[in-house]
C-alpha cells in the first residue's frame, strides 16, 4: 500500500510520461528509495547474520557487530547506490512509461526481487571475504 501511494502521489504532482513529467518522479523517486532501501538492507543483513551466528549475546558482540556494520556501509554505500541507478533509473521510467498503475507494484516487485538477490551477493561476499580475512590473520601465514 505505501508504494502505491508512493507512485499515485508522483504521477498527482507530475501528471504524464513526457520527459517534462518523467524527469523529476525518476529523481526524487530515486533519491528517496536509493538513500534508504539499500543501506538498510546492508544492516538488516549484518544484524540477521549476527543474531544467526549468535554474536548478539553479549554488549561487546552488538557493539563489533554495529562498528563492522558501520564500516561496511561506509565502504559499499556508495557503489551500491552508483549500481542501484544503473537498474532503478531505467526500470522505473519503463514503470511509469508503459505500466498501468495497477500494475506497477507487481512490475516494481519482480524487478526488486533481482535487486534483493544482487544485495545478498553483494553483503554475502563481503562477509566471506571479511571472514576469510579475519582467519588468515588469526591463523597466521602457512
Amino acid at each position: 500500500p505505501a508504494l502505491y501511494k508512493w507512485y499515485g502521489l508522483l504521477d498527482r504532482v507530475w501528471p504524464g510520461s513526457a520527459l517534462r513529467q518523467l524527469a523529476p518522479k525518476l529523481l526524487l523517486n530515486q533519491a528517496v528509495s536509493s538513500s534508504l532501501i539499500s543501506p538498510s538492507f546492508l544492516c538488516w543483513s549484518s544484524c540477521v547474520e549476527a543474531a544467526l551466528a549468535g554474536r548478539l549475546t553479549a554488549a561487546s558482540g552488538r557493539a563489533k557487530v554495529a562498528s563492522d556494520t558501520y564500516q561496511r556501509l561506509r565502504a559499499d554505500v556508495r557503489r551500491i547506490v552508483c549500481t542501484s541507478f544503473m537498474l532503478w533509473l531505467p526500470a522505473n521510467a519503463i514503470n511509469f512509461v508503459f505500466v498501468p498503475p495497477h500494475l506497477r507494484i507487481a512490475f516494481m516487485s519482480v524487478v526488486a526481487c533481482g535487486w534483493g538477490g544482487f544485495l545478498s551477493y553483494v553483503a554475502h561476499r563481503e562477509m566471506e571475504q571479511d571472514e576469510q580475512t579475519t582467519s588468515s590473520t588469526v591463523s597466521g601465514p602457512a
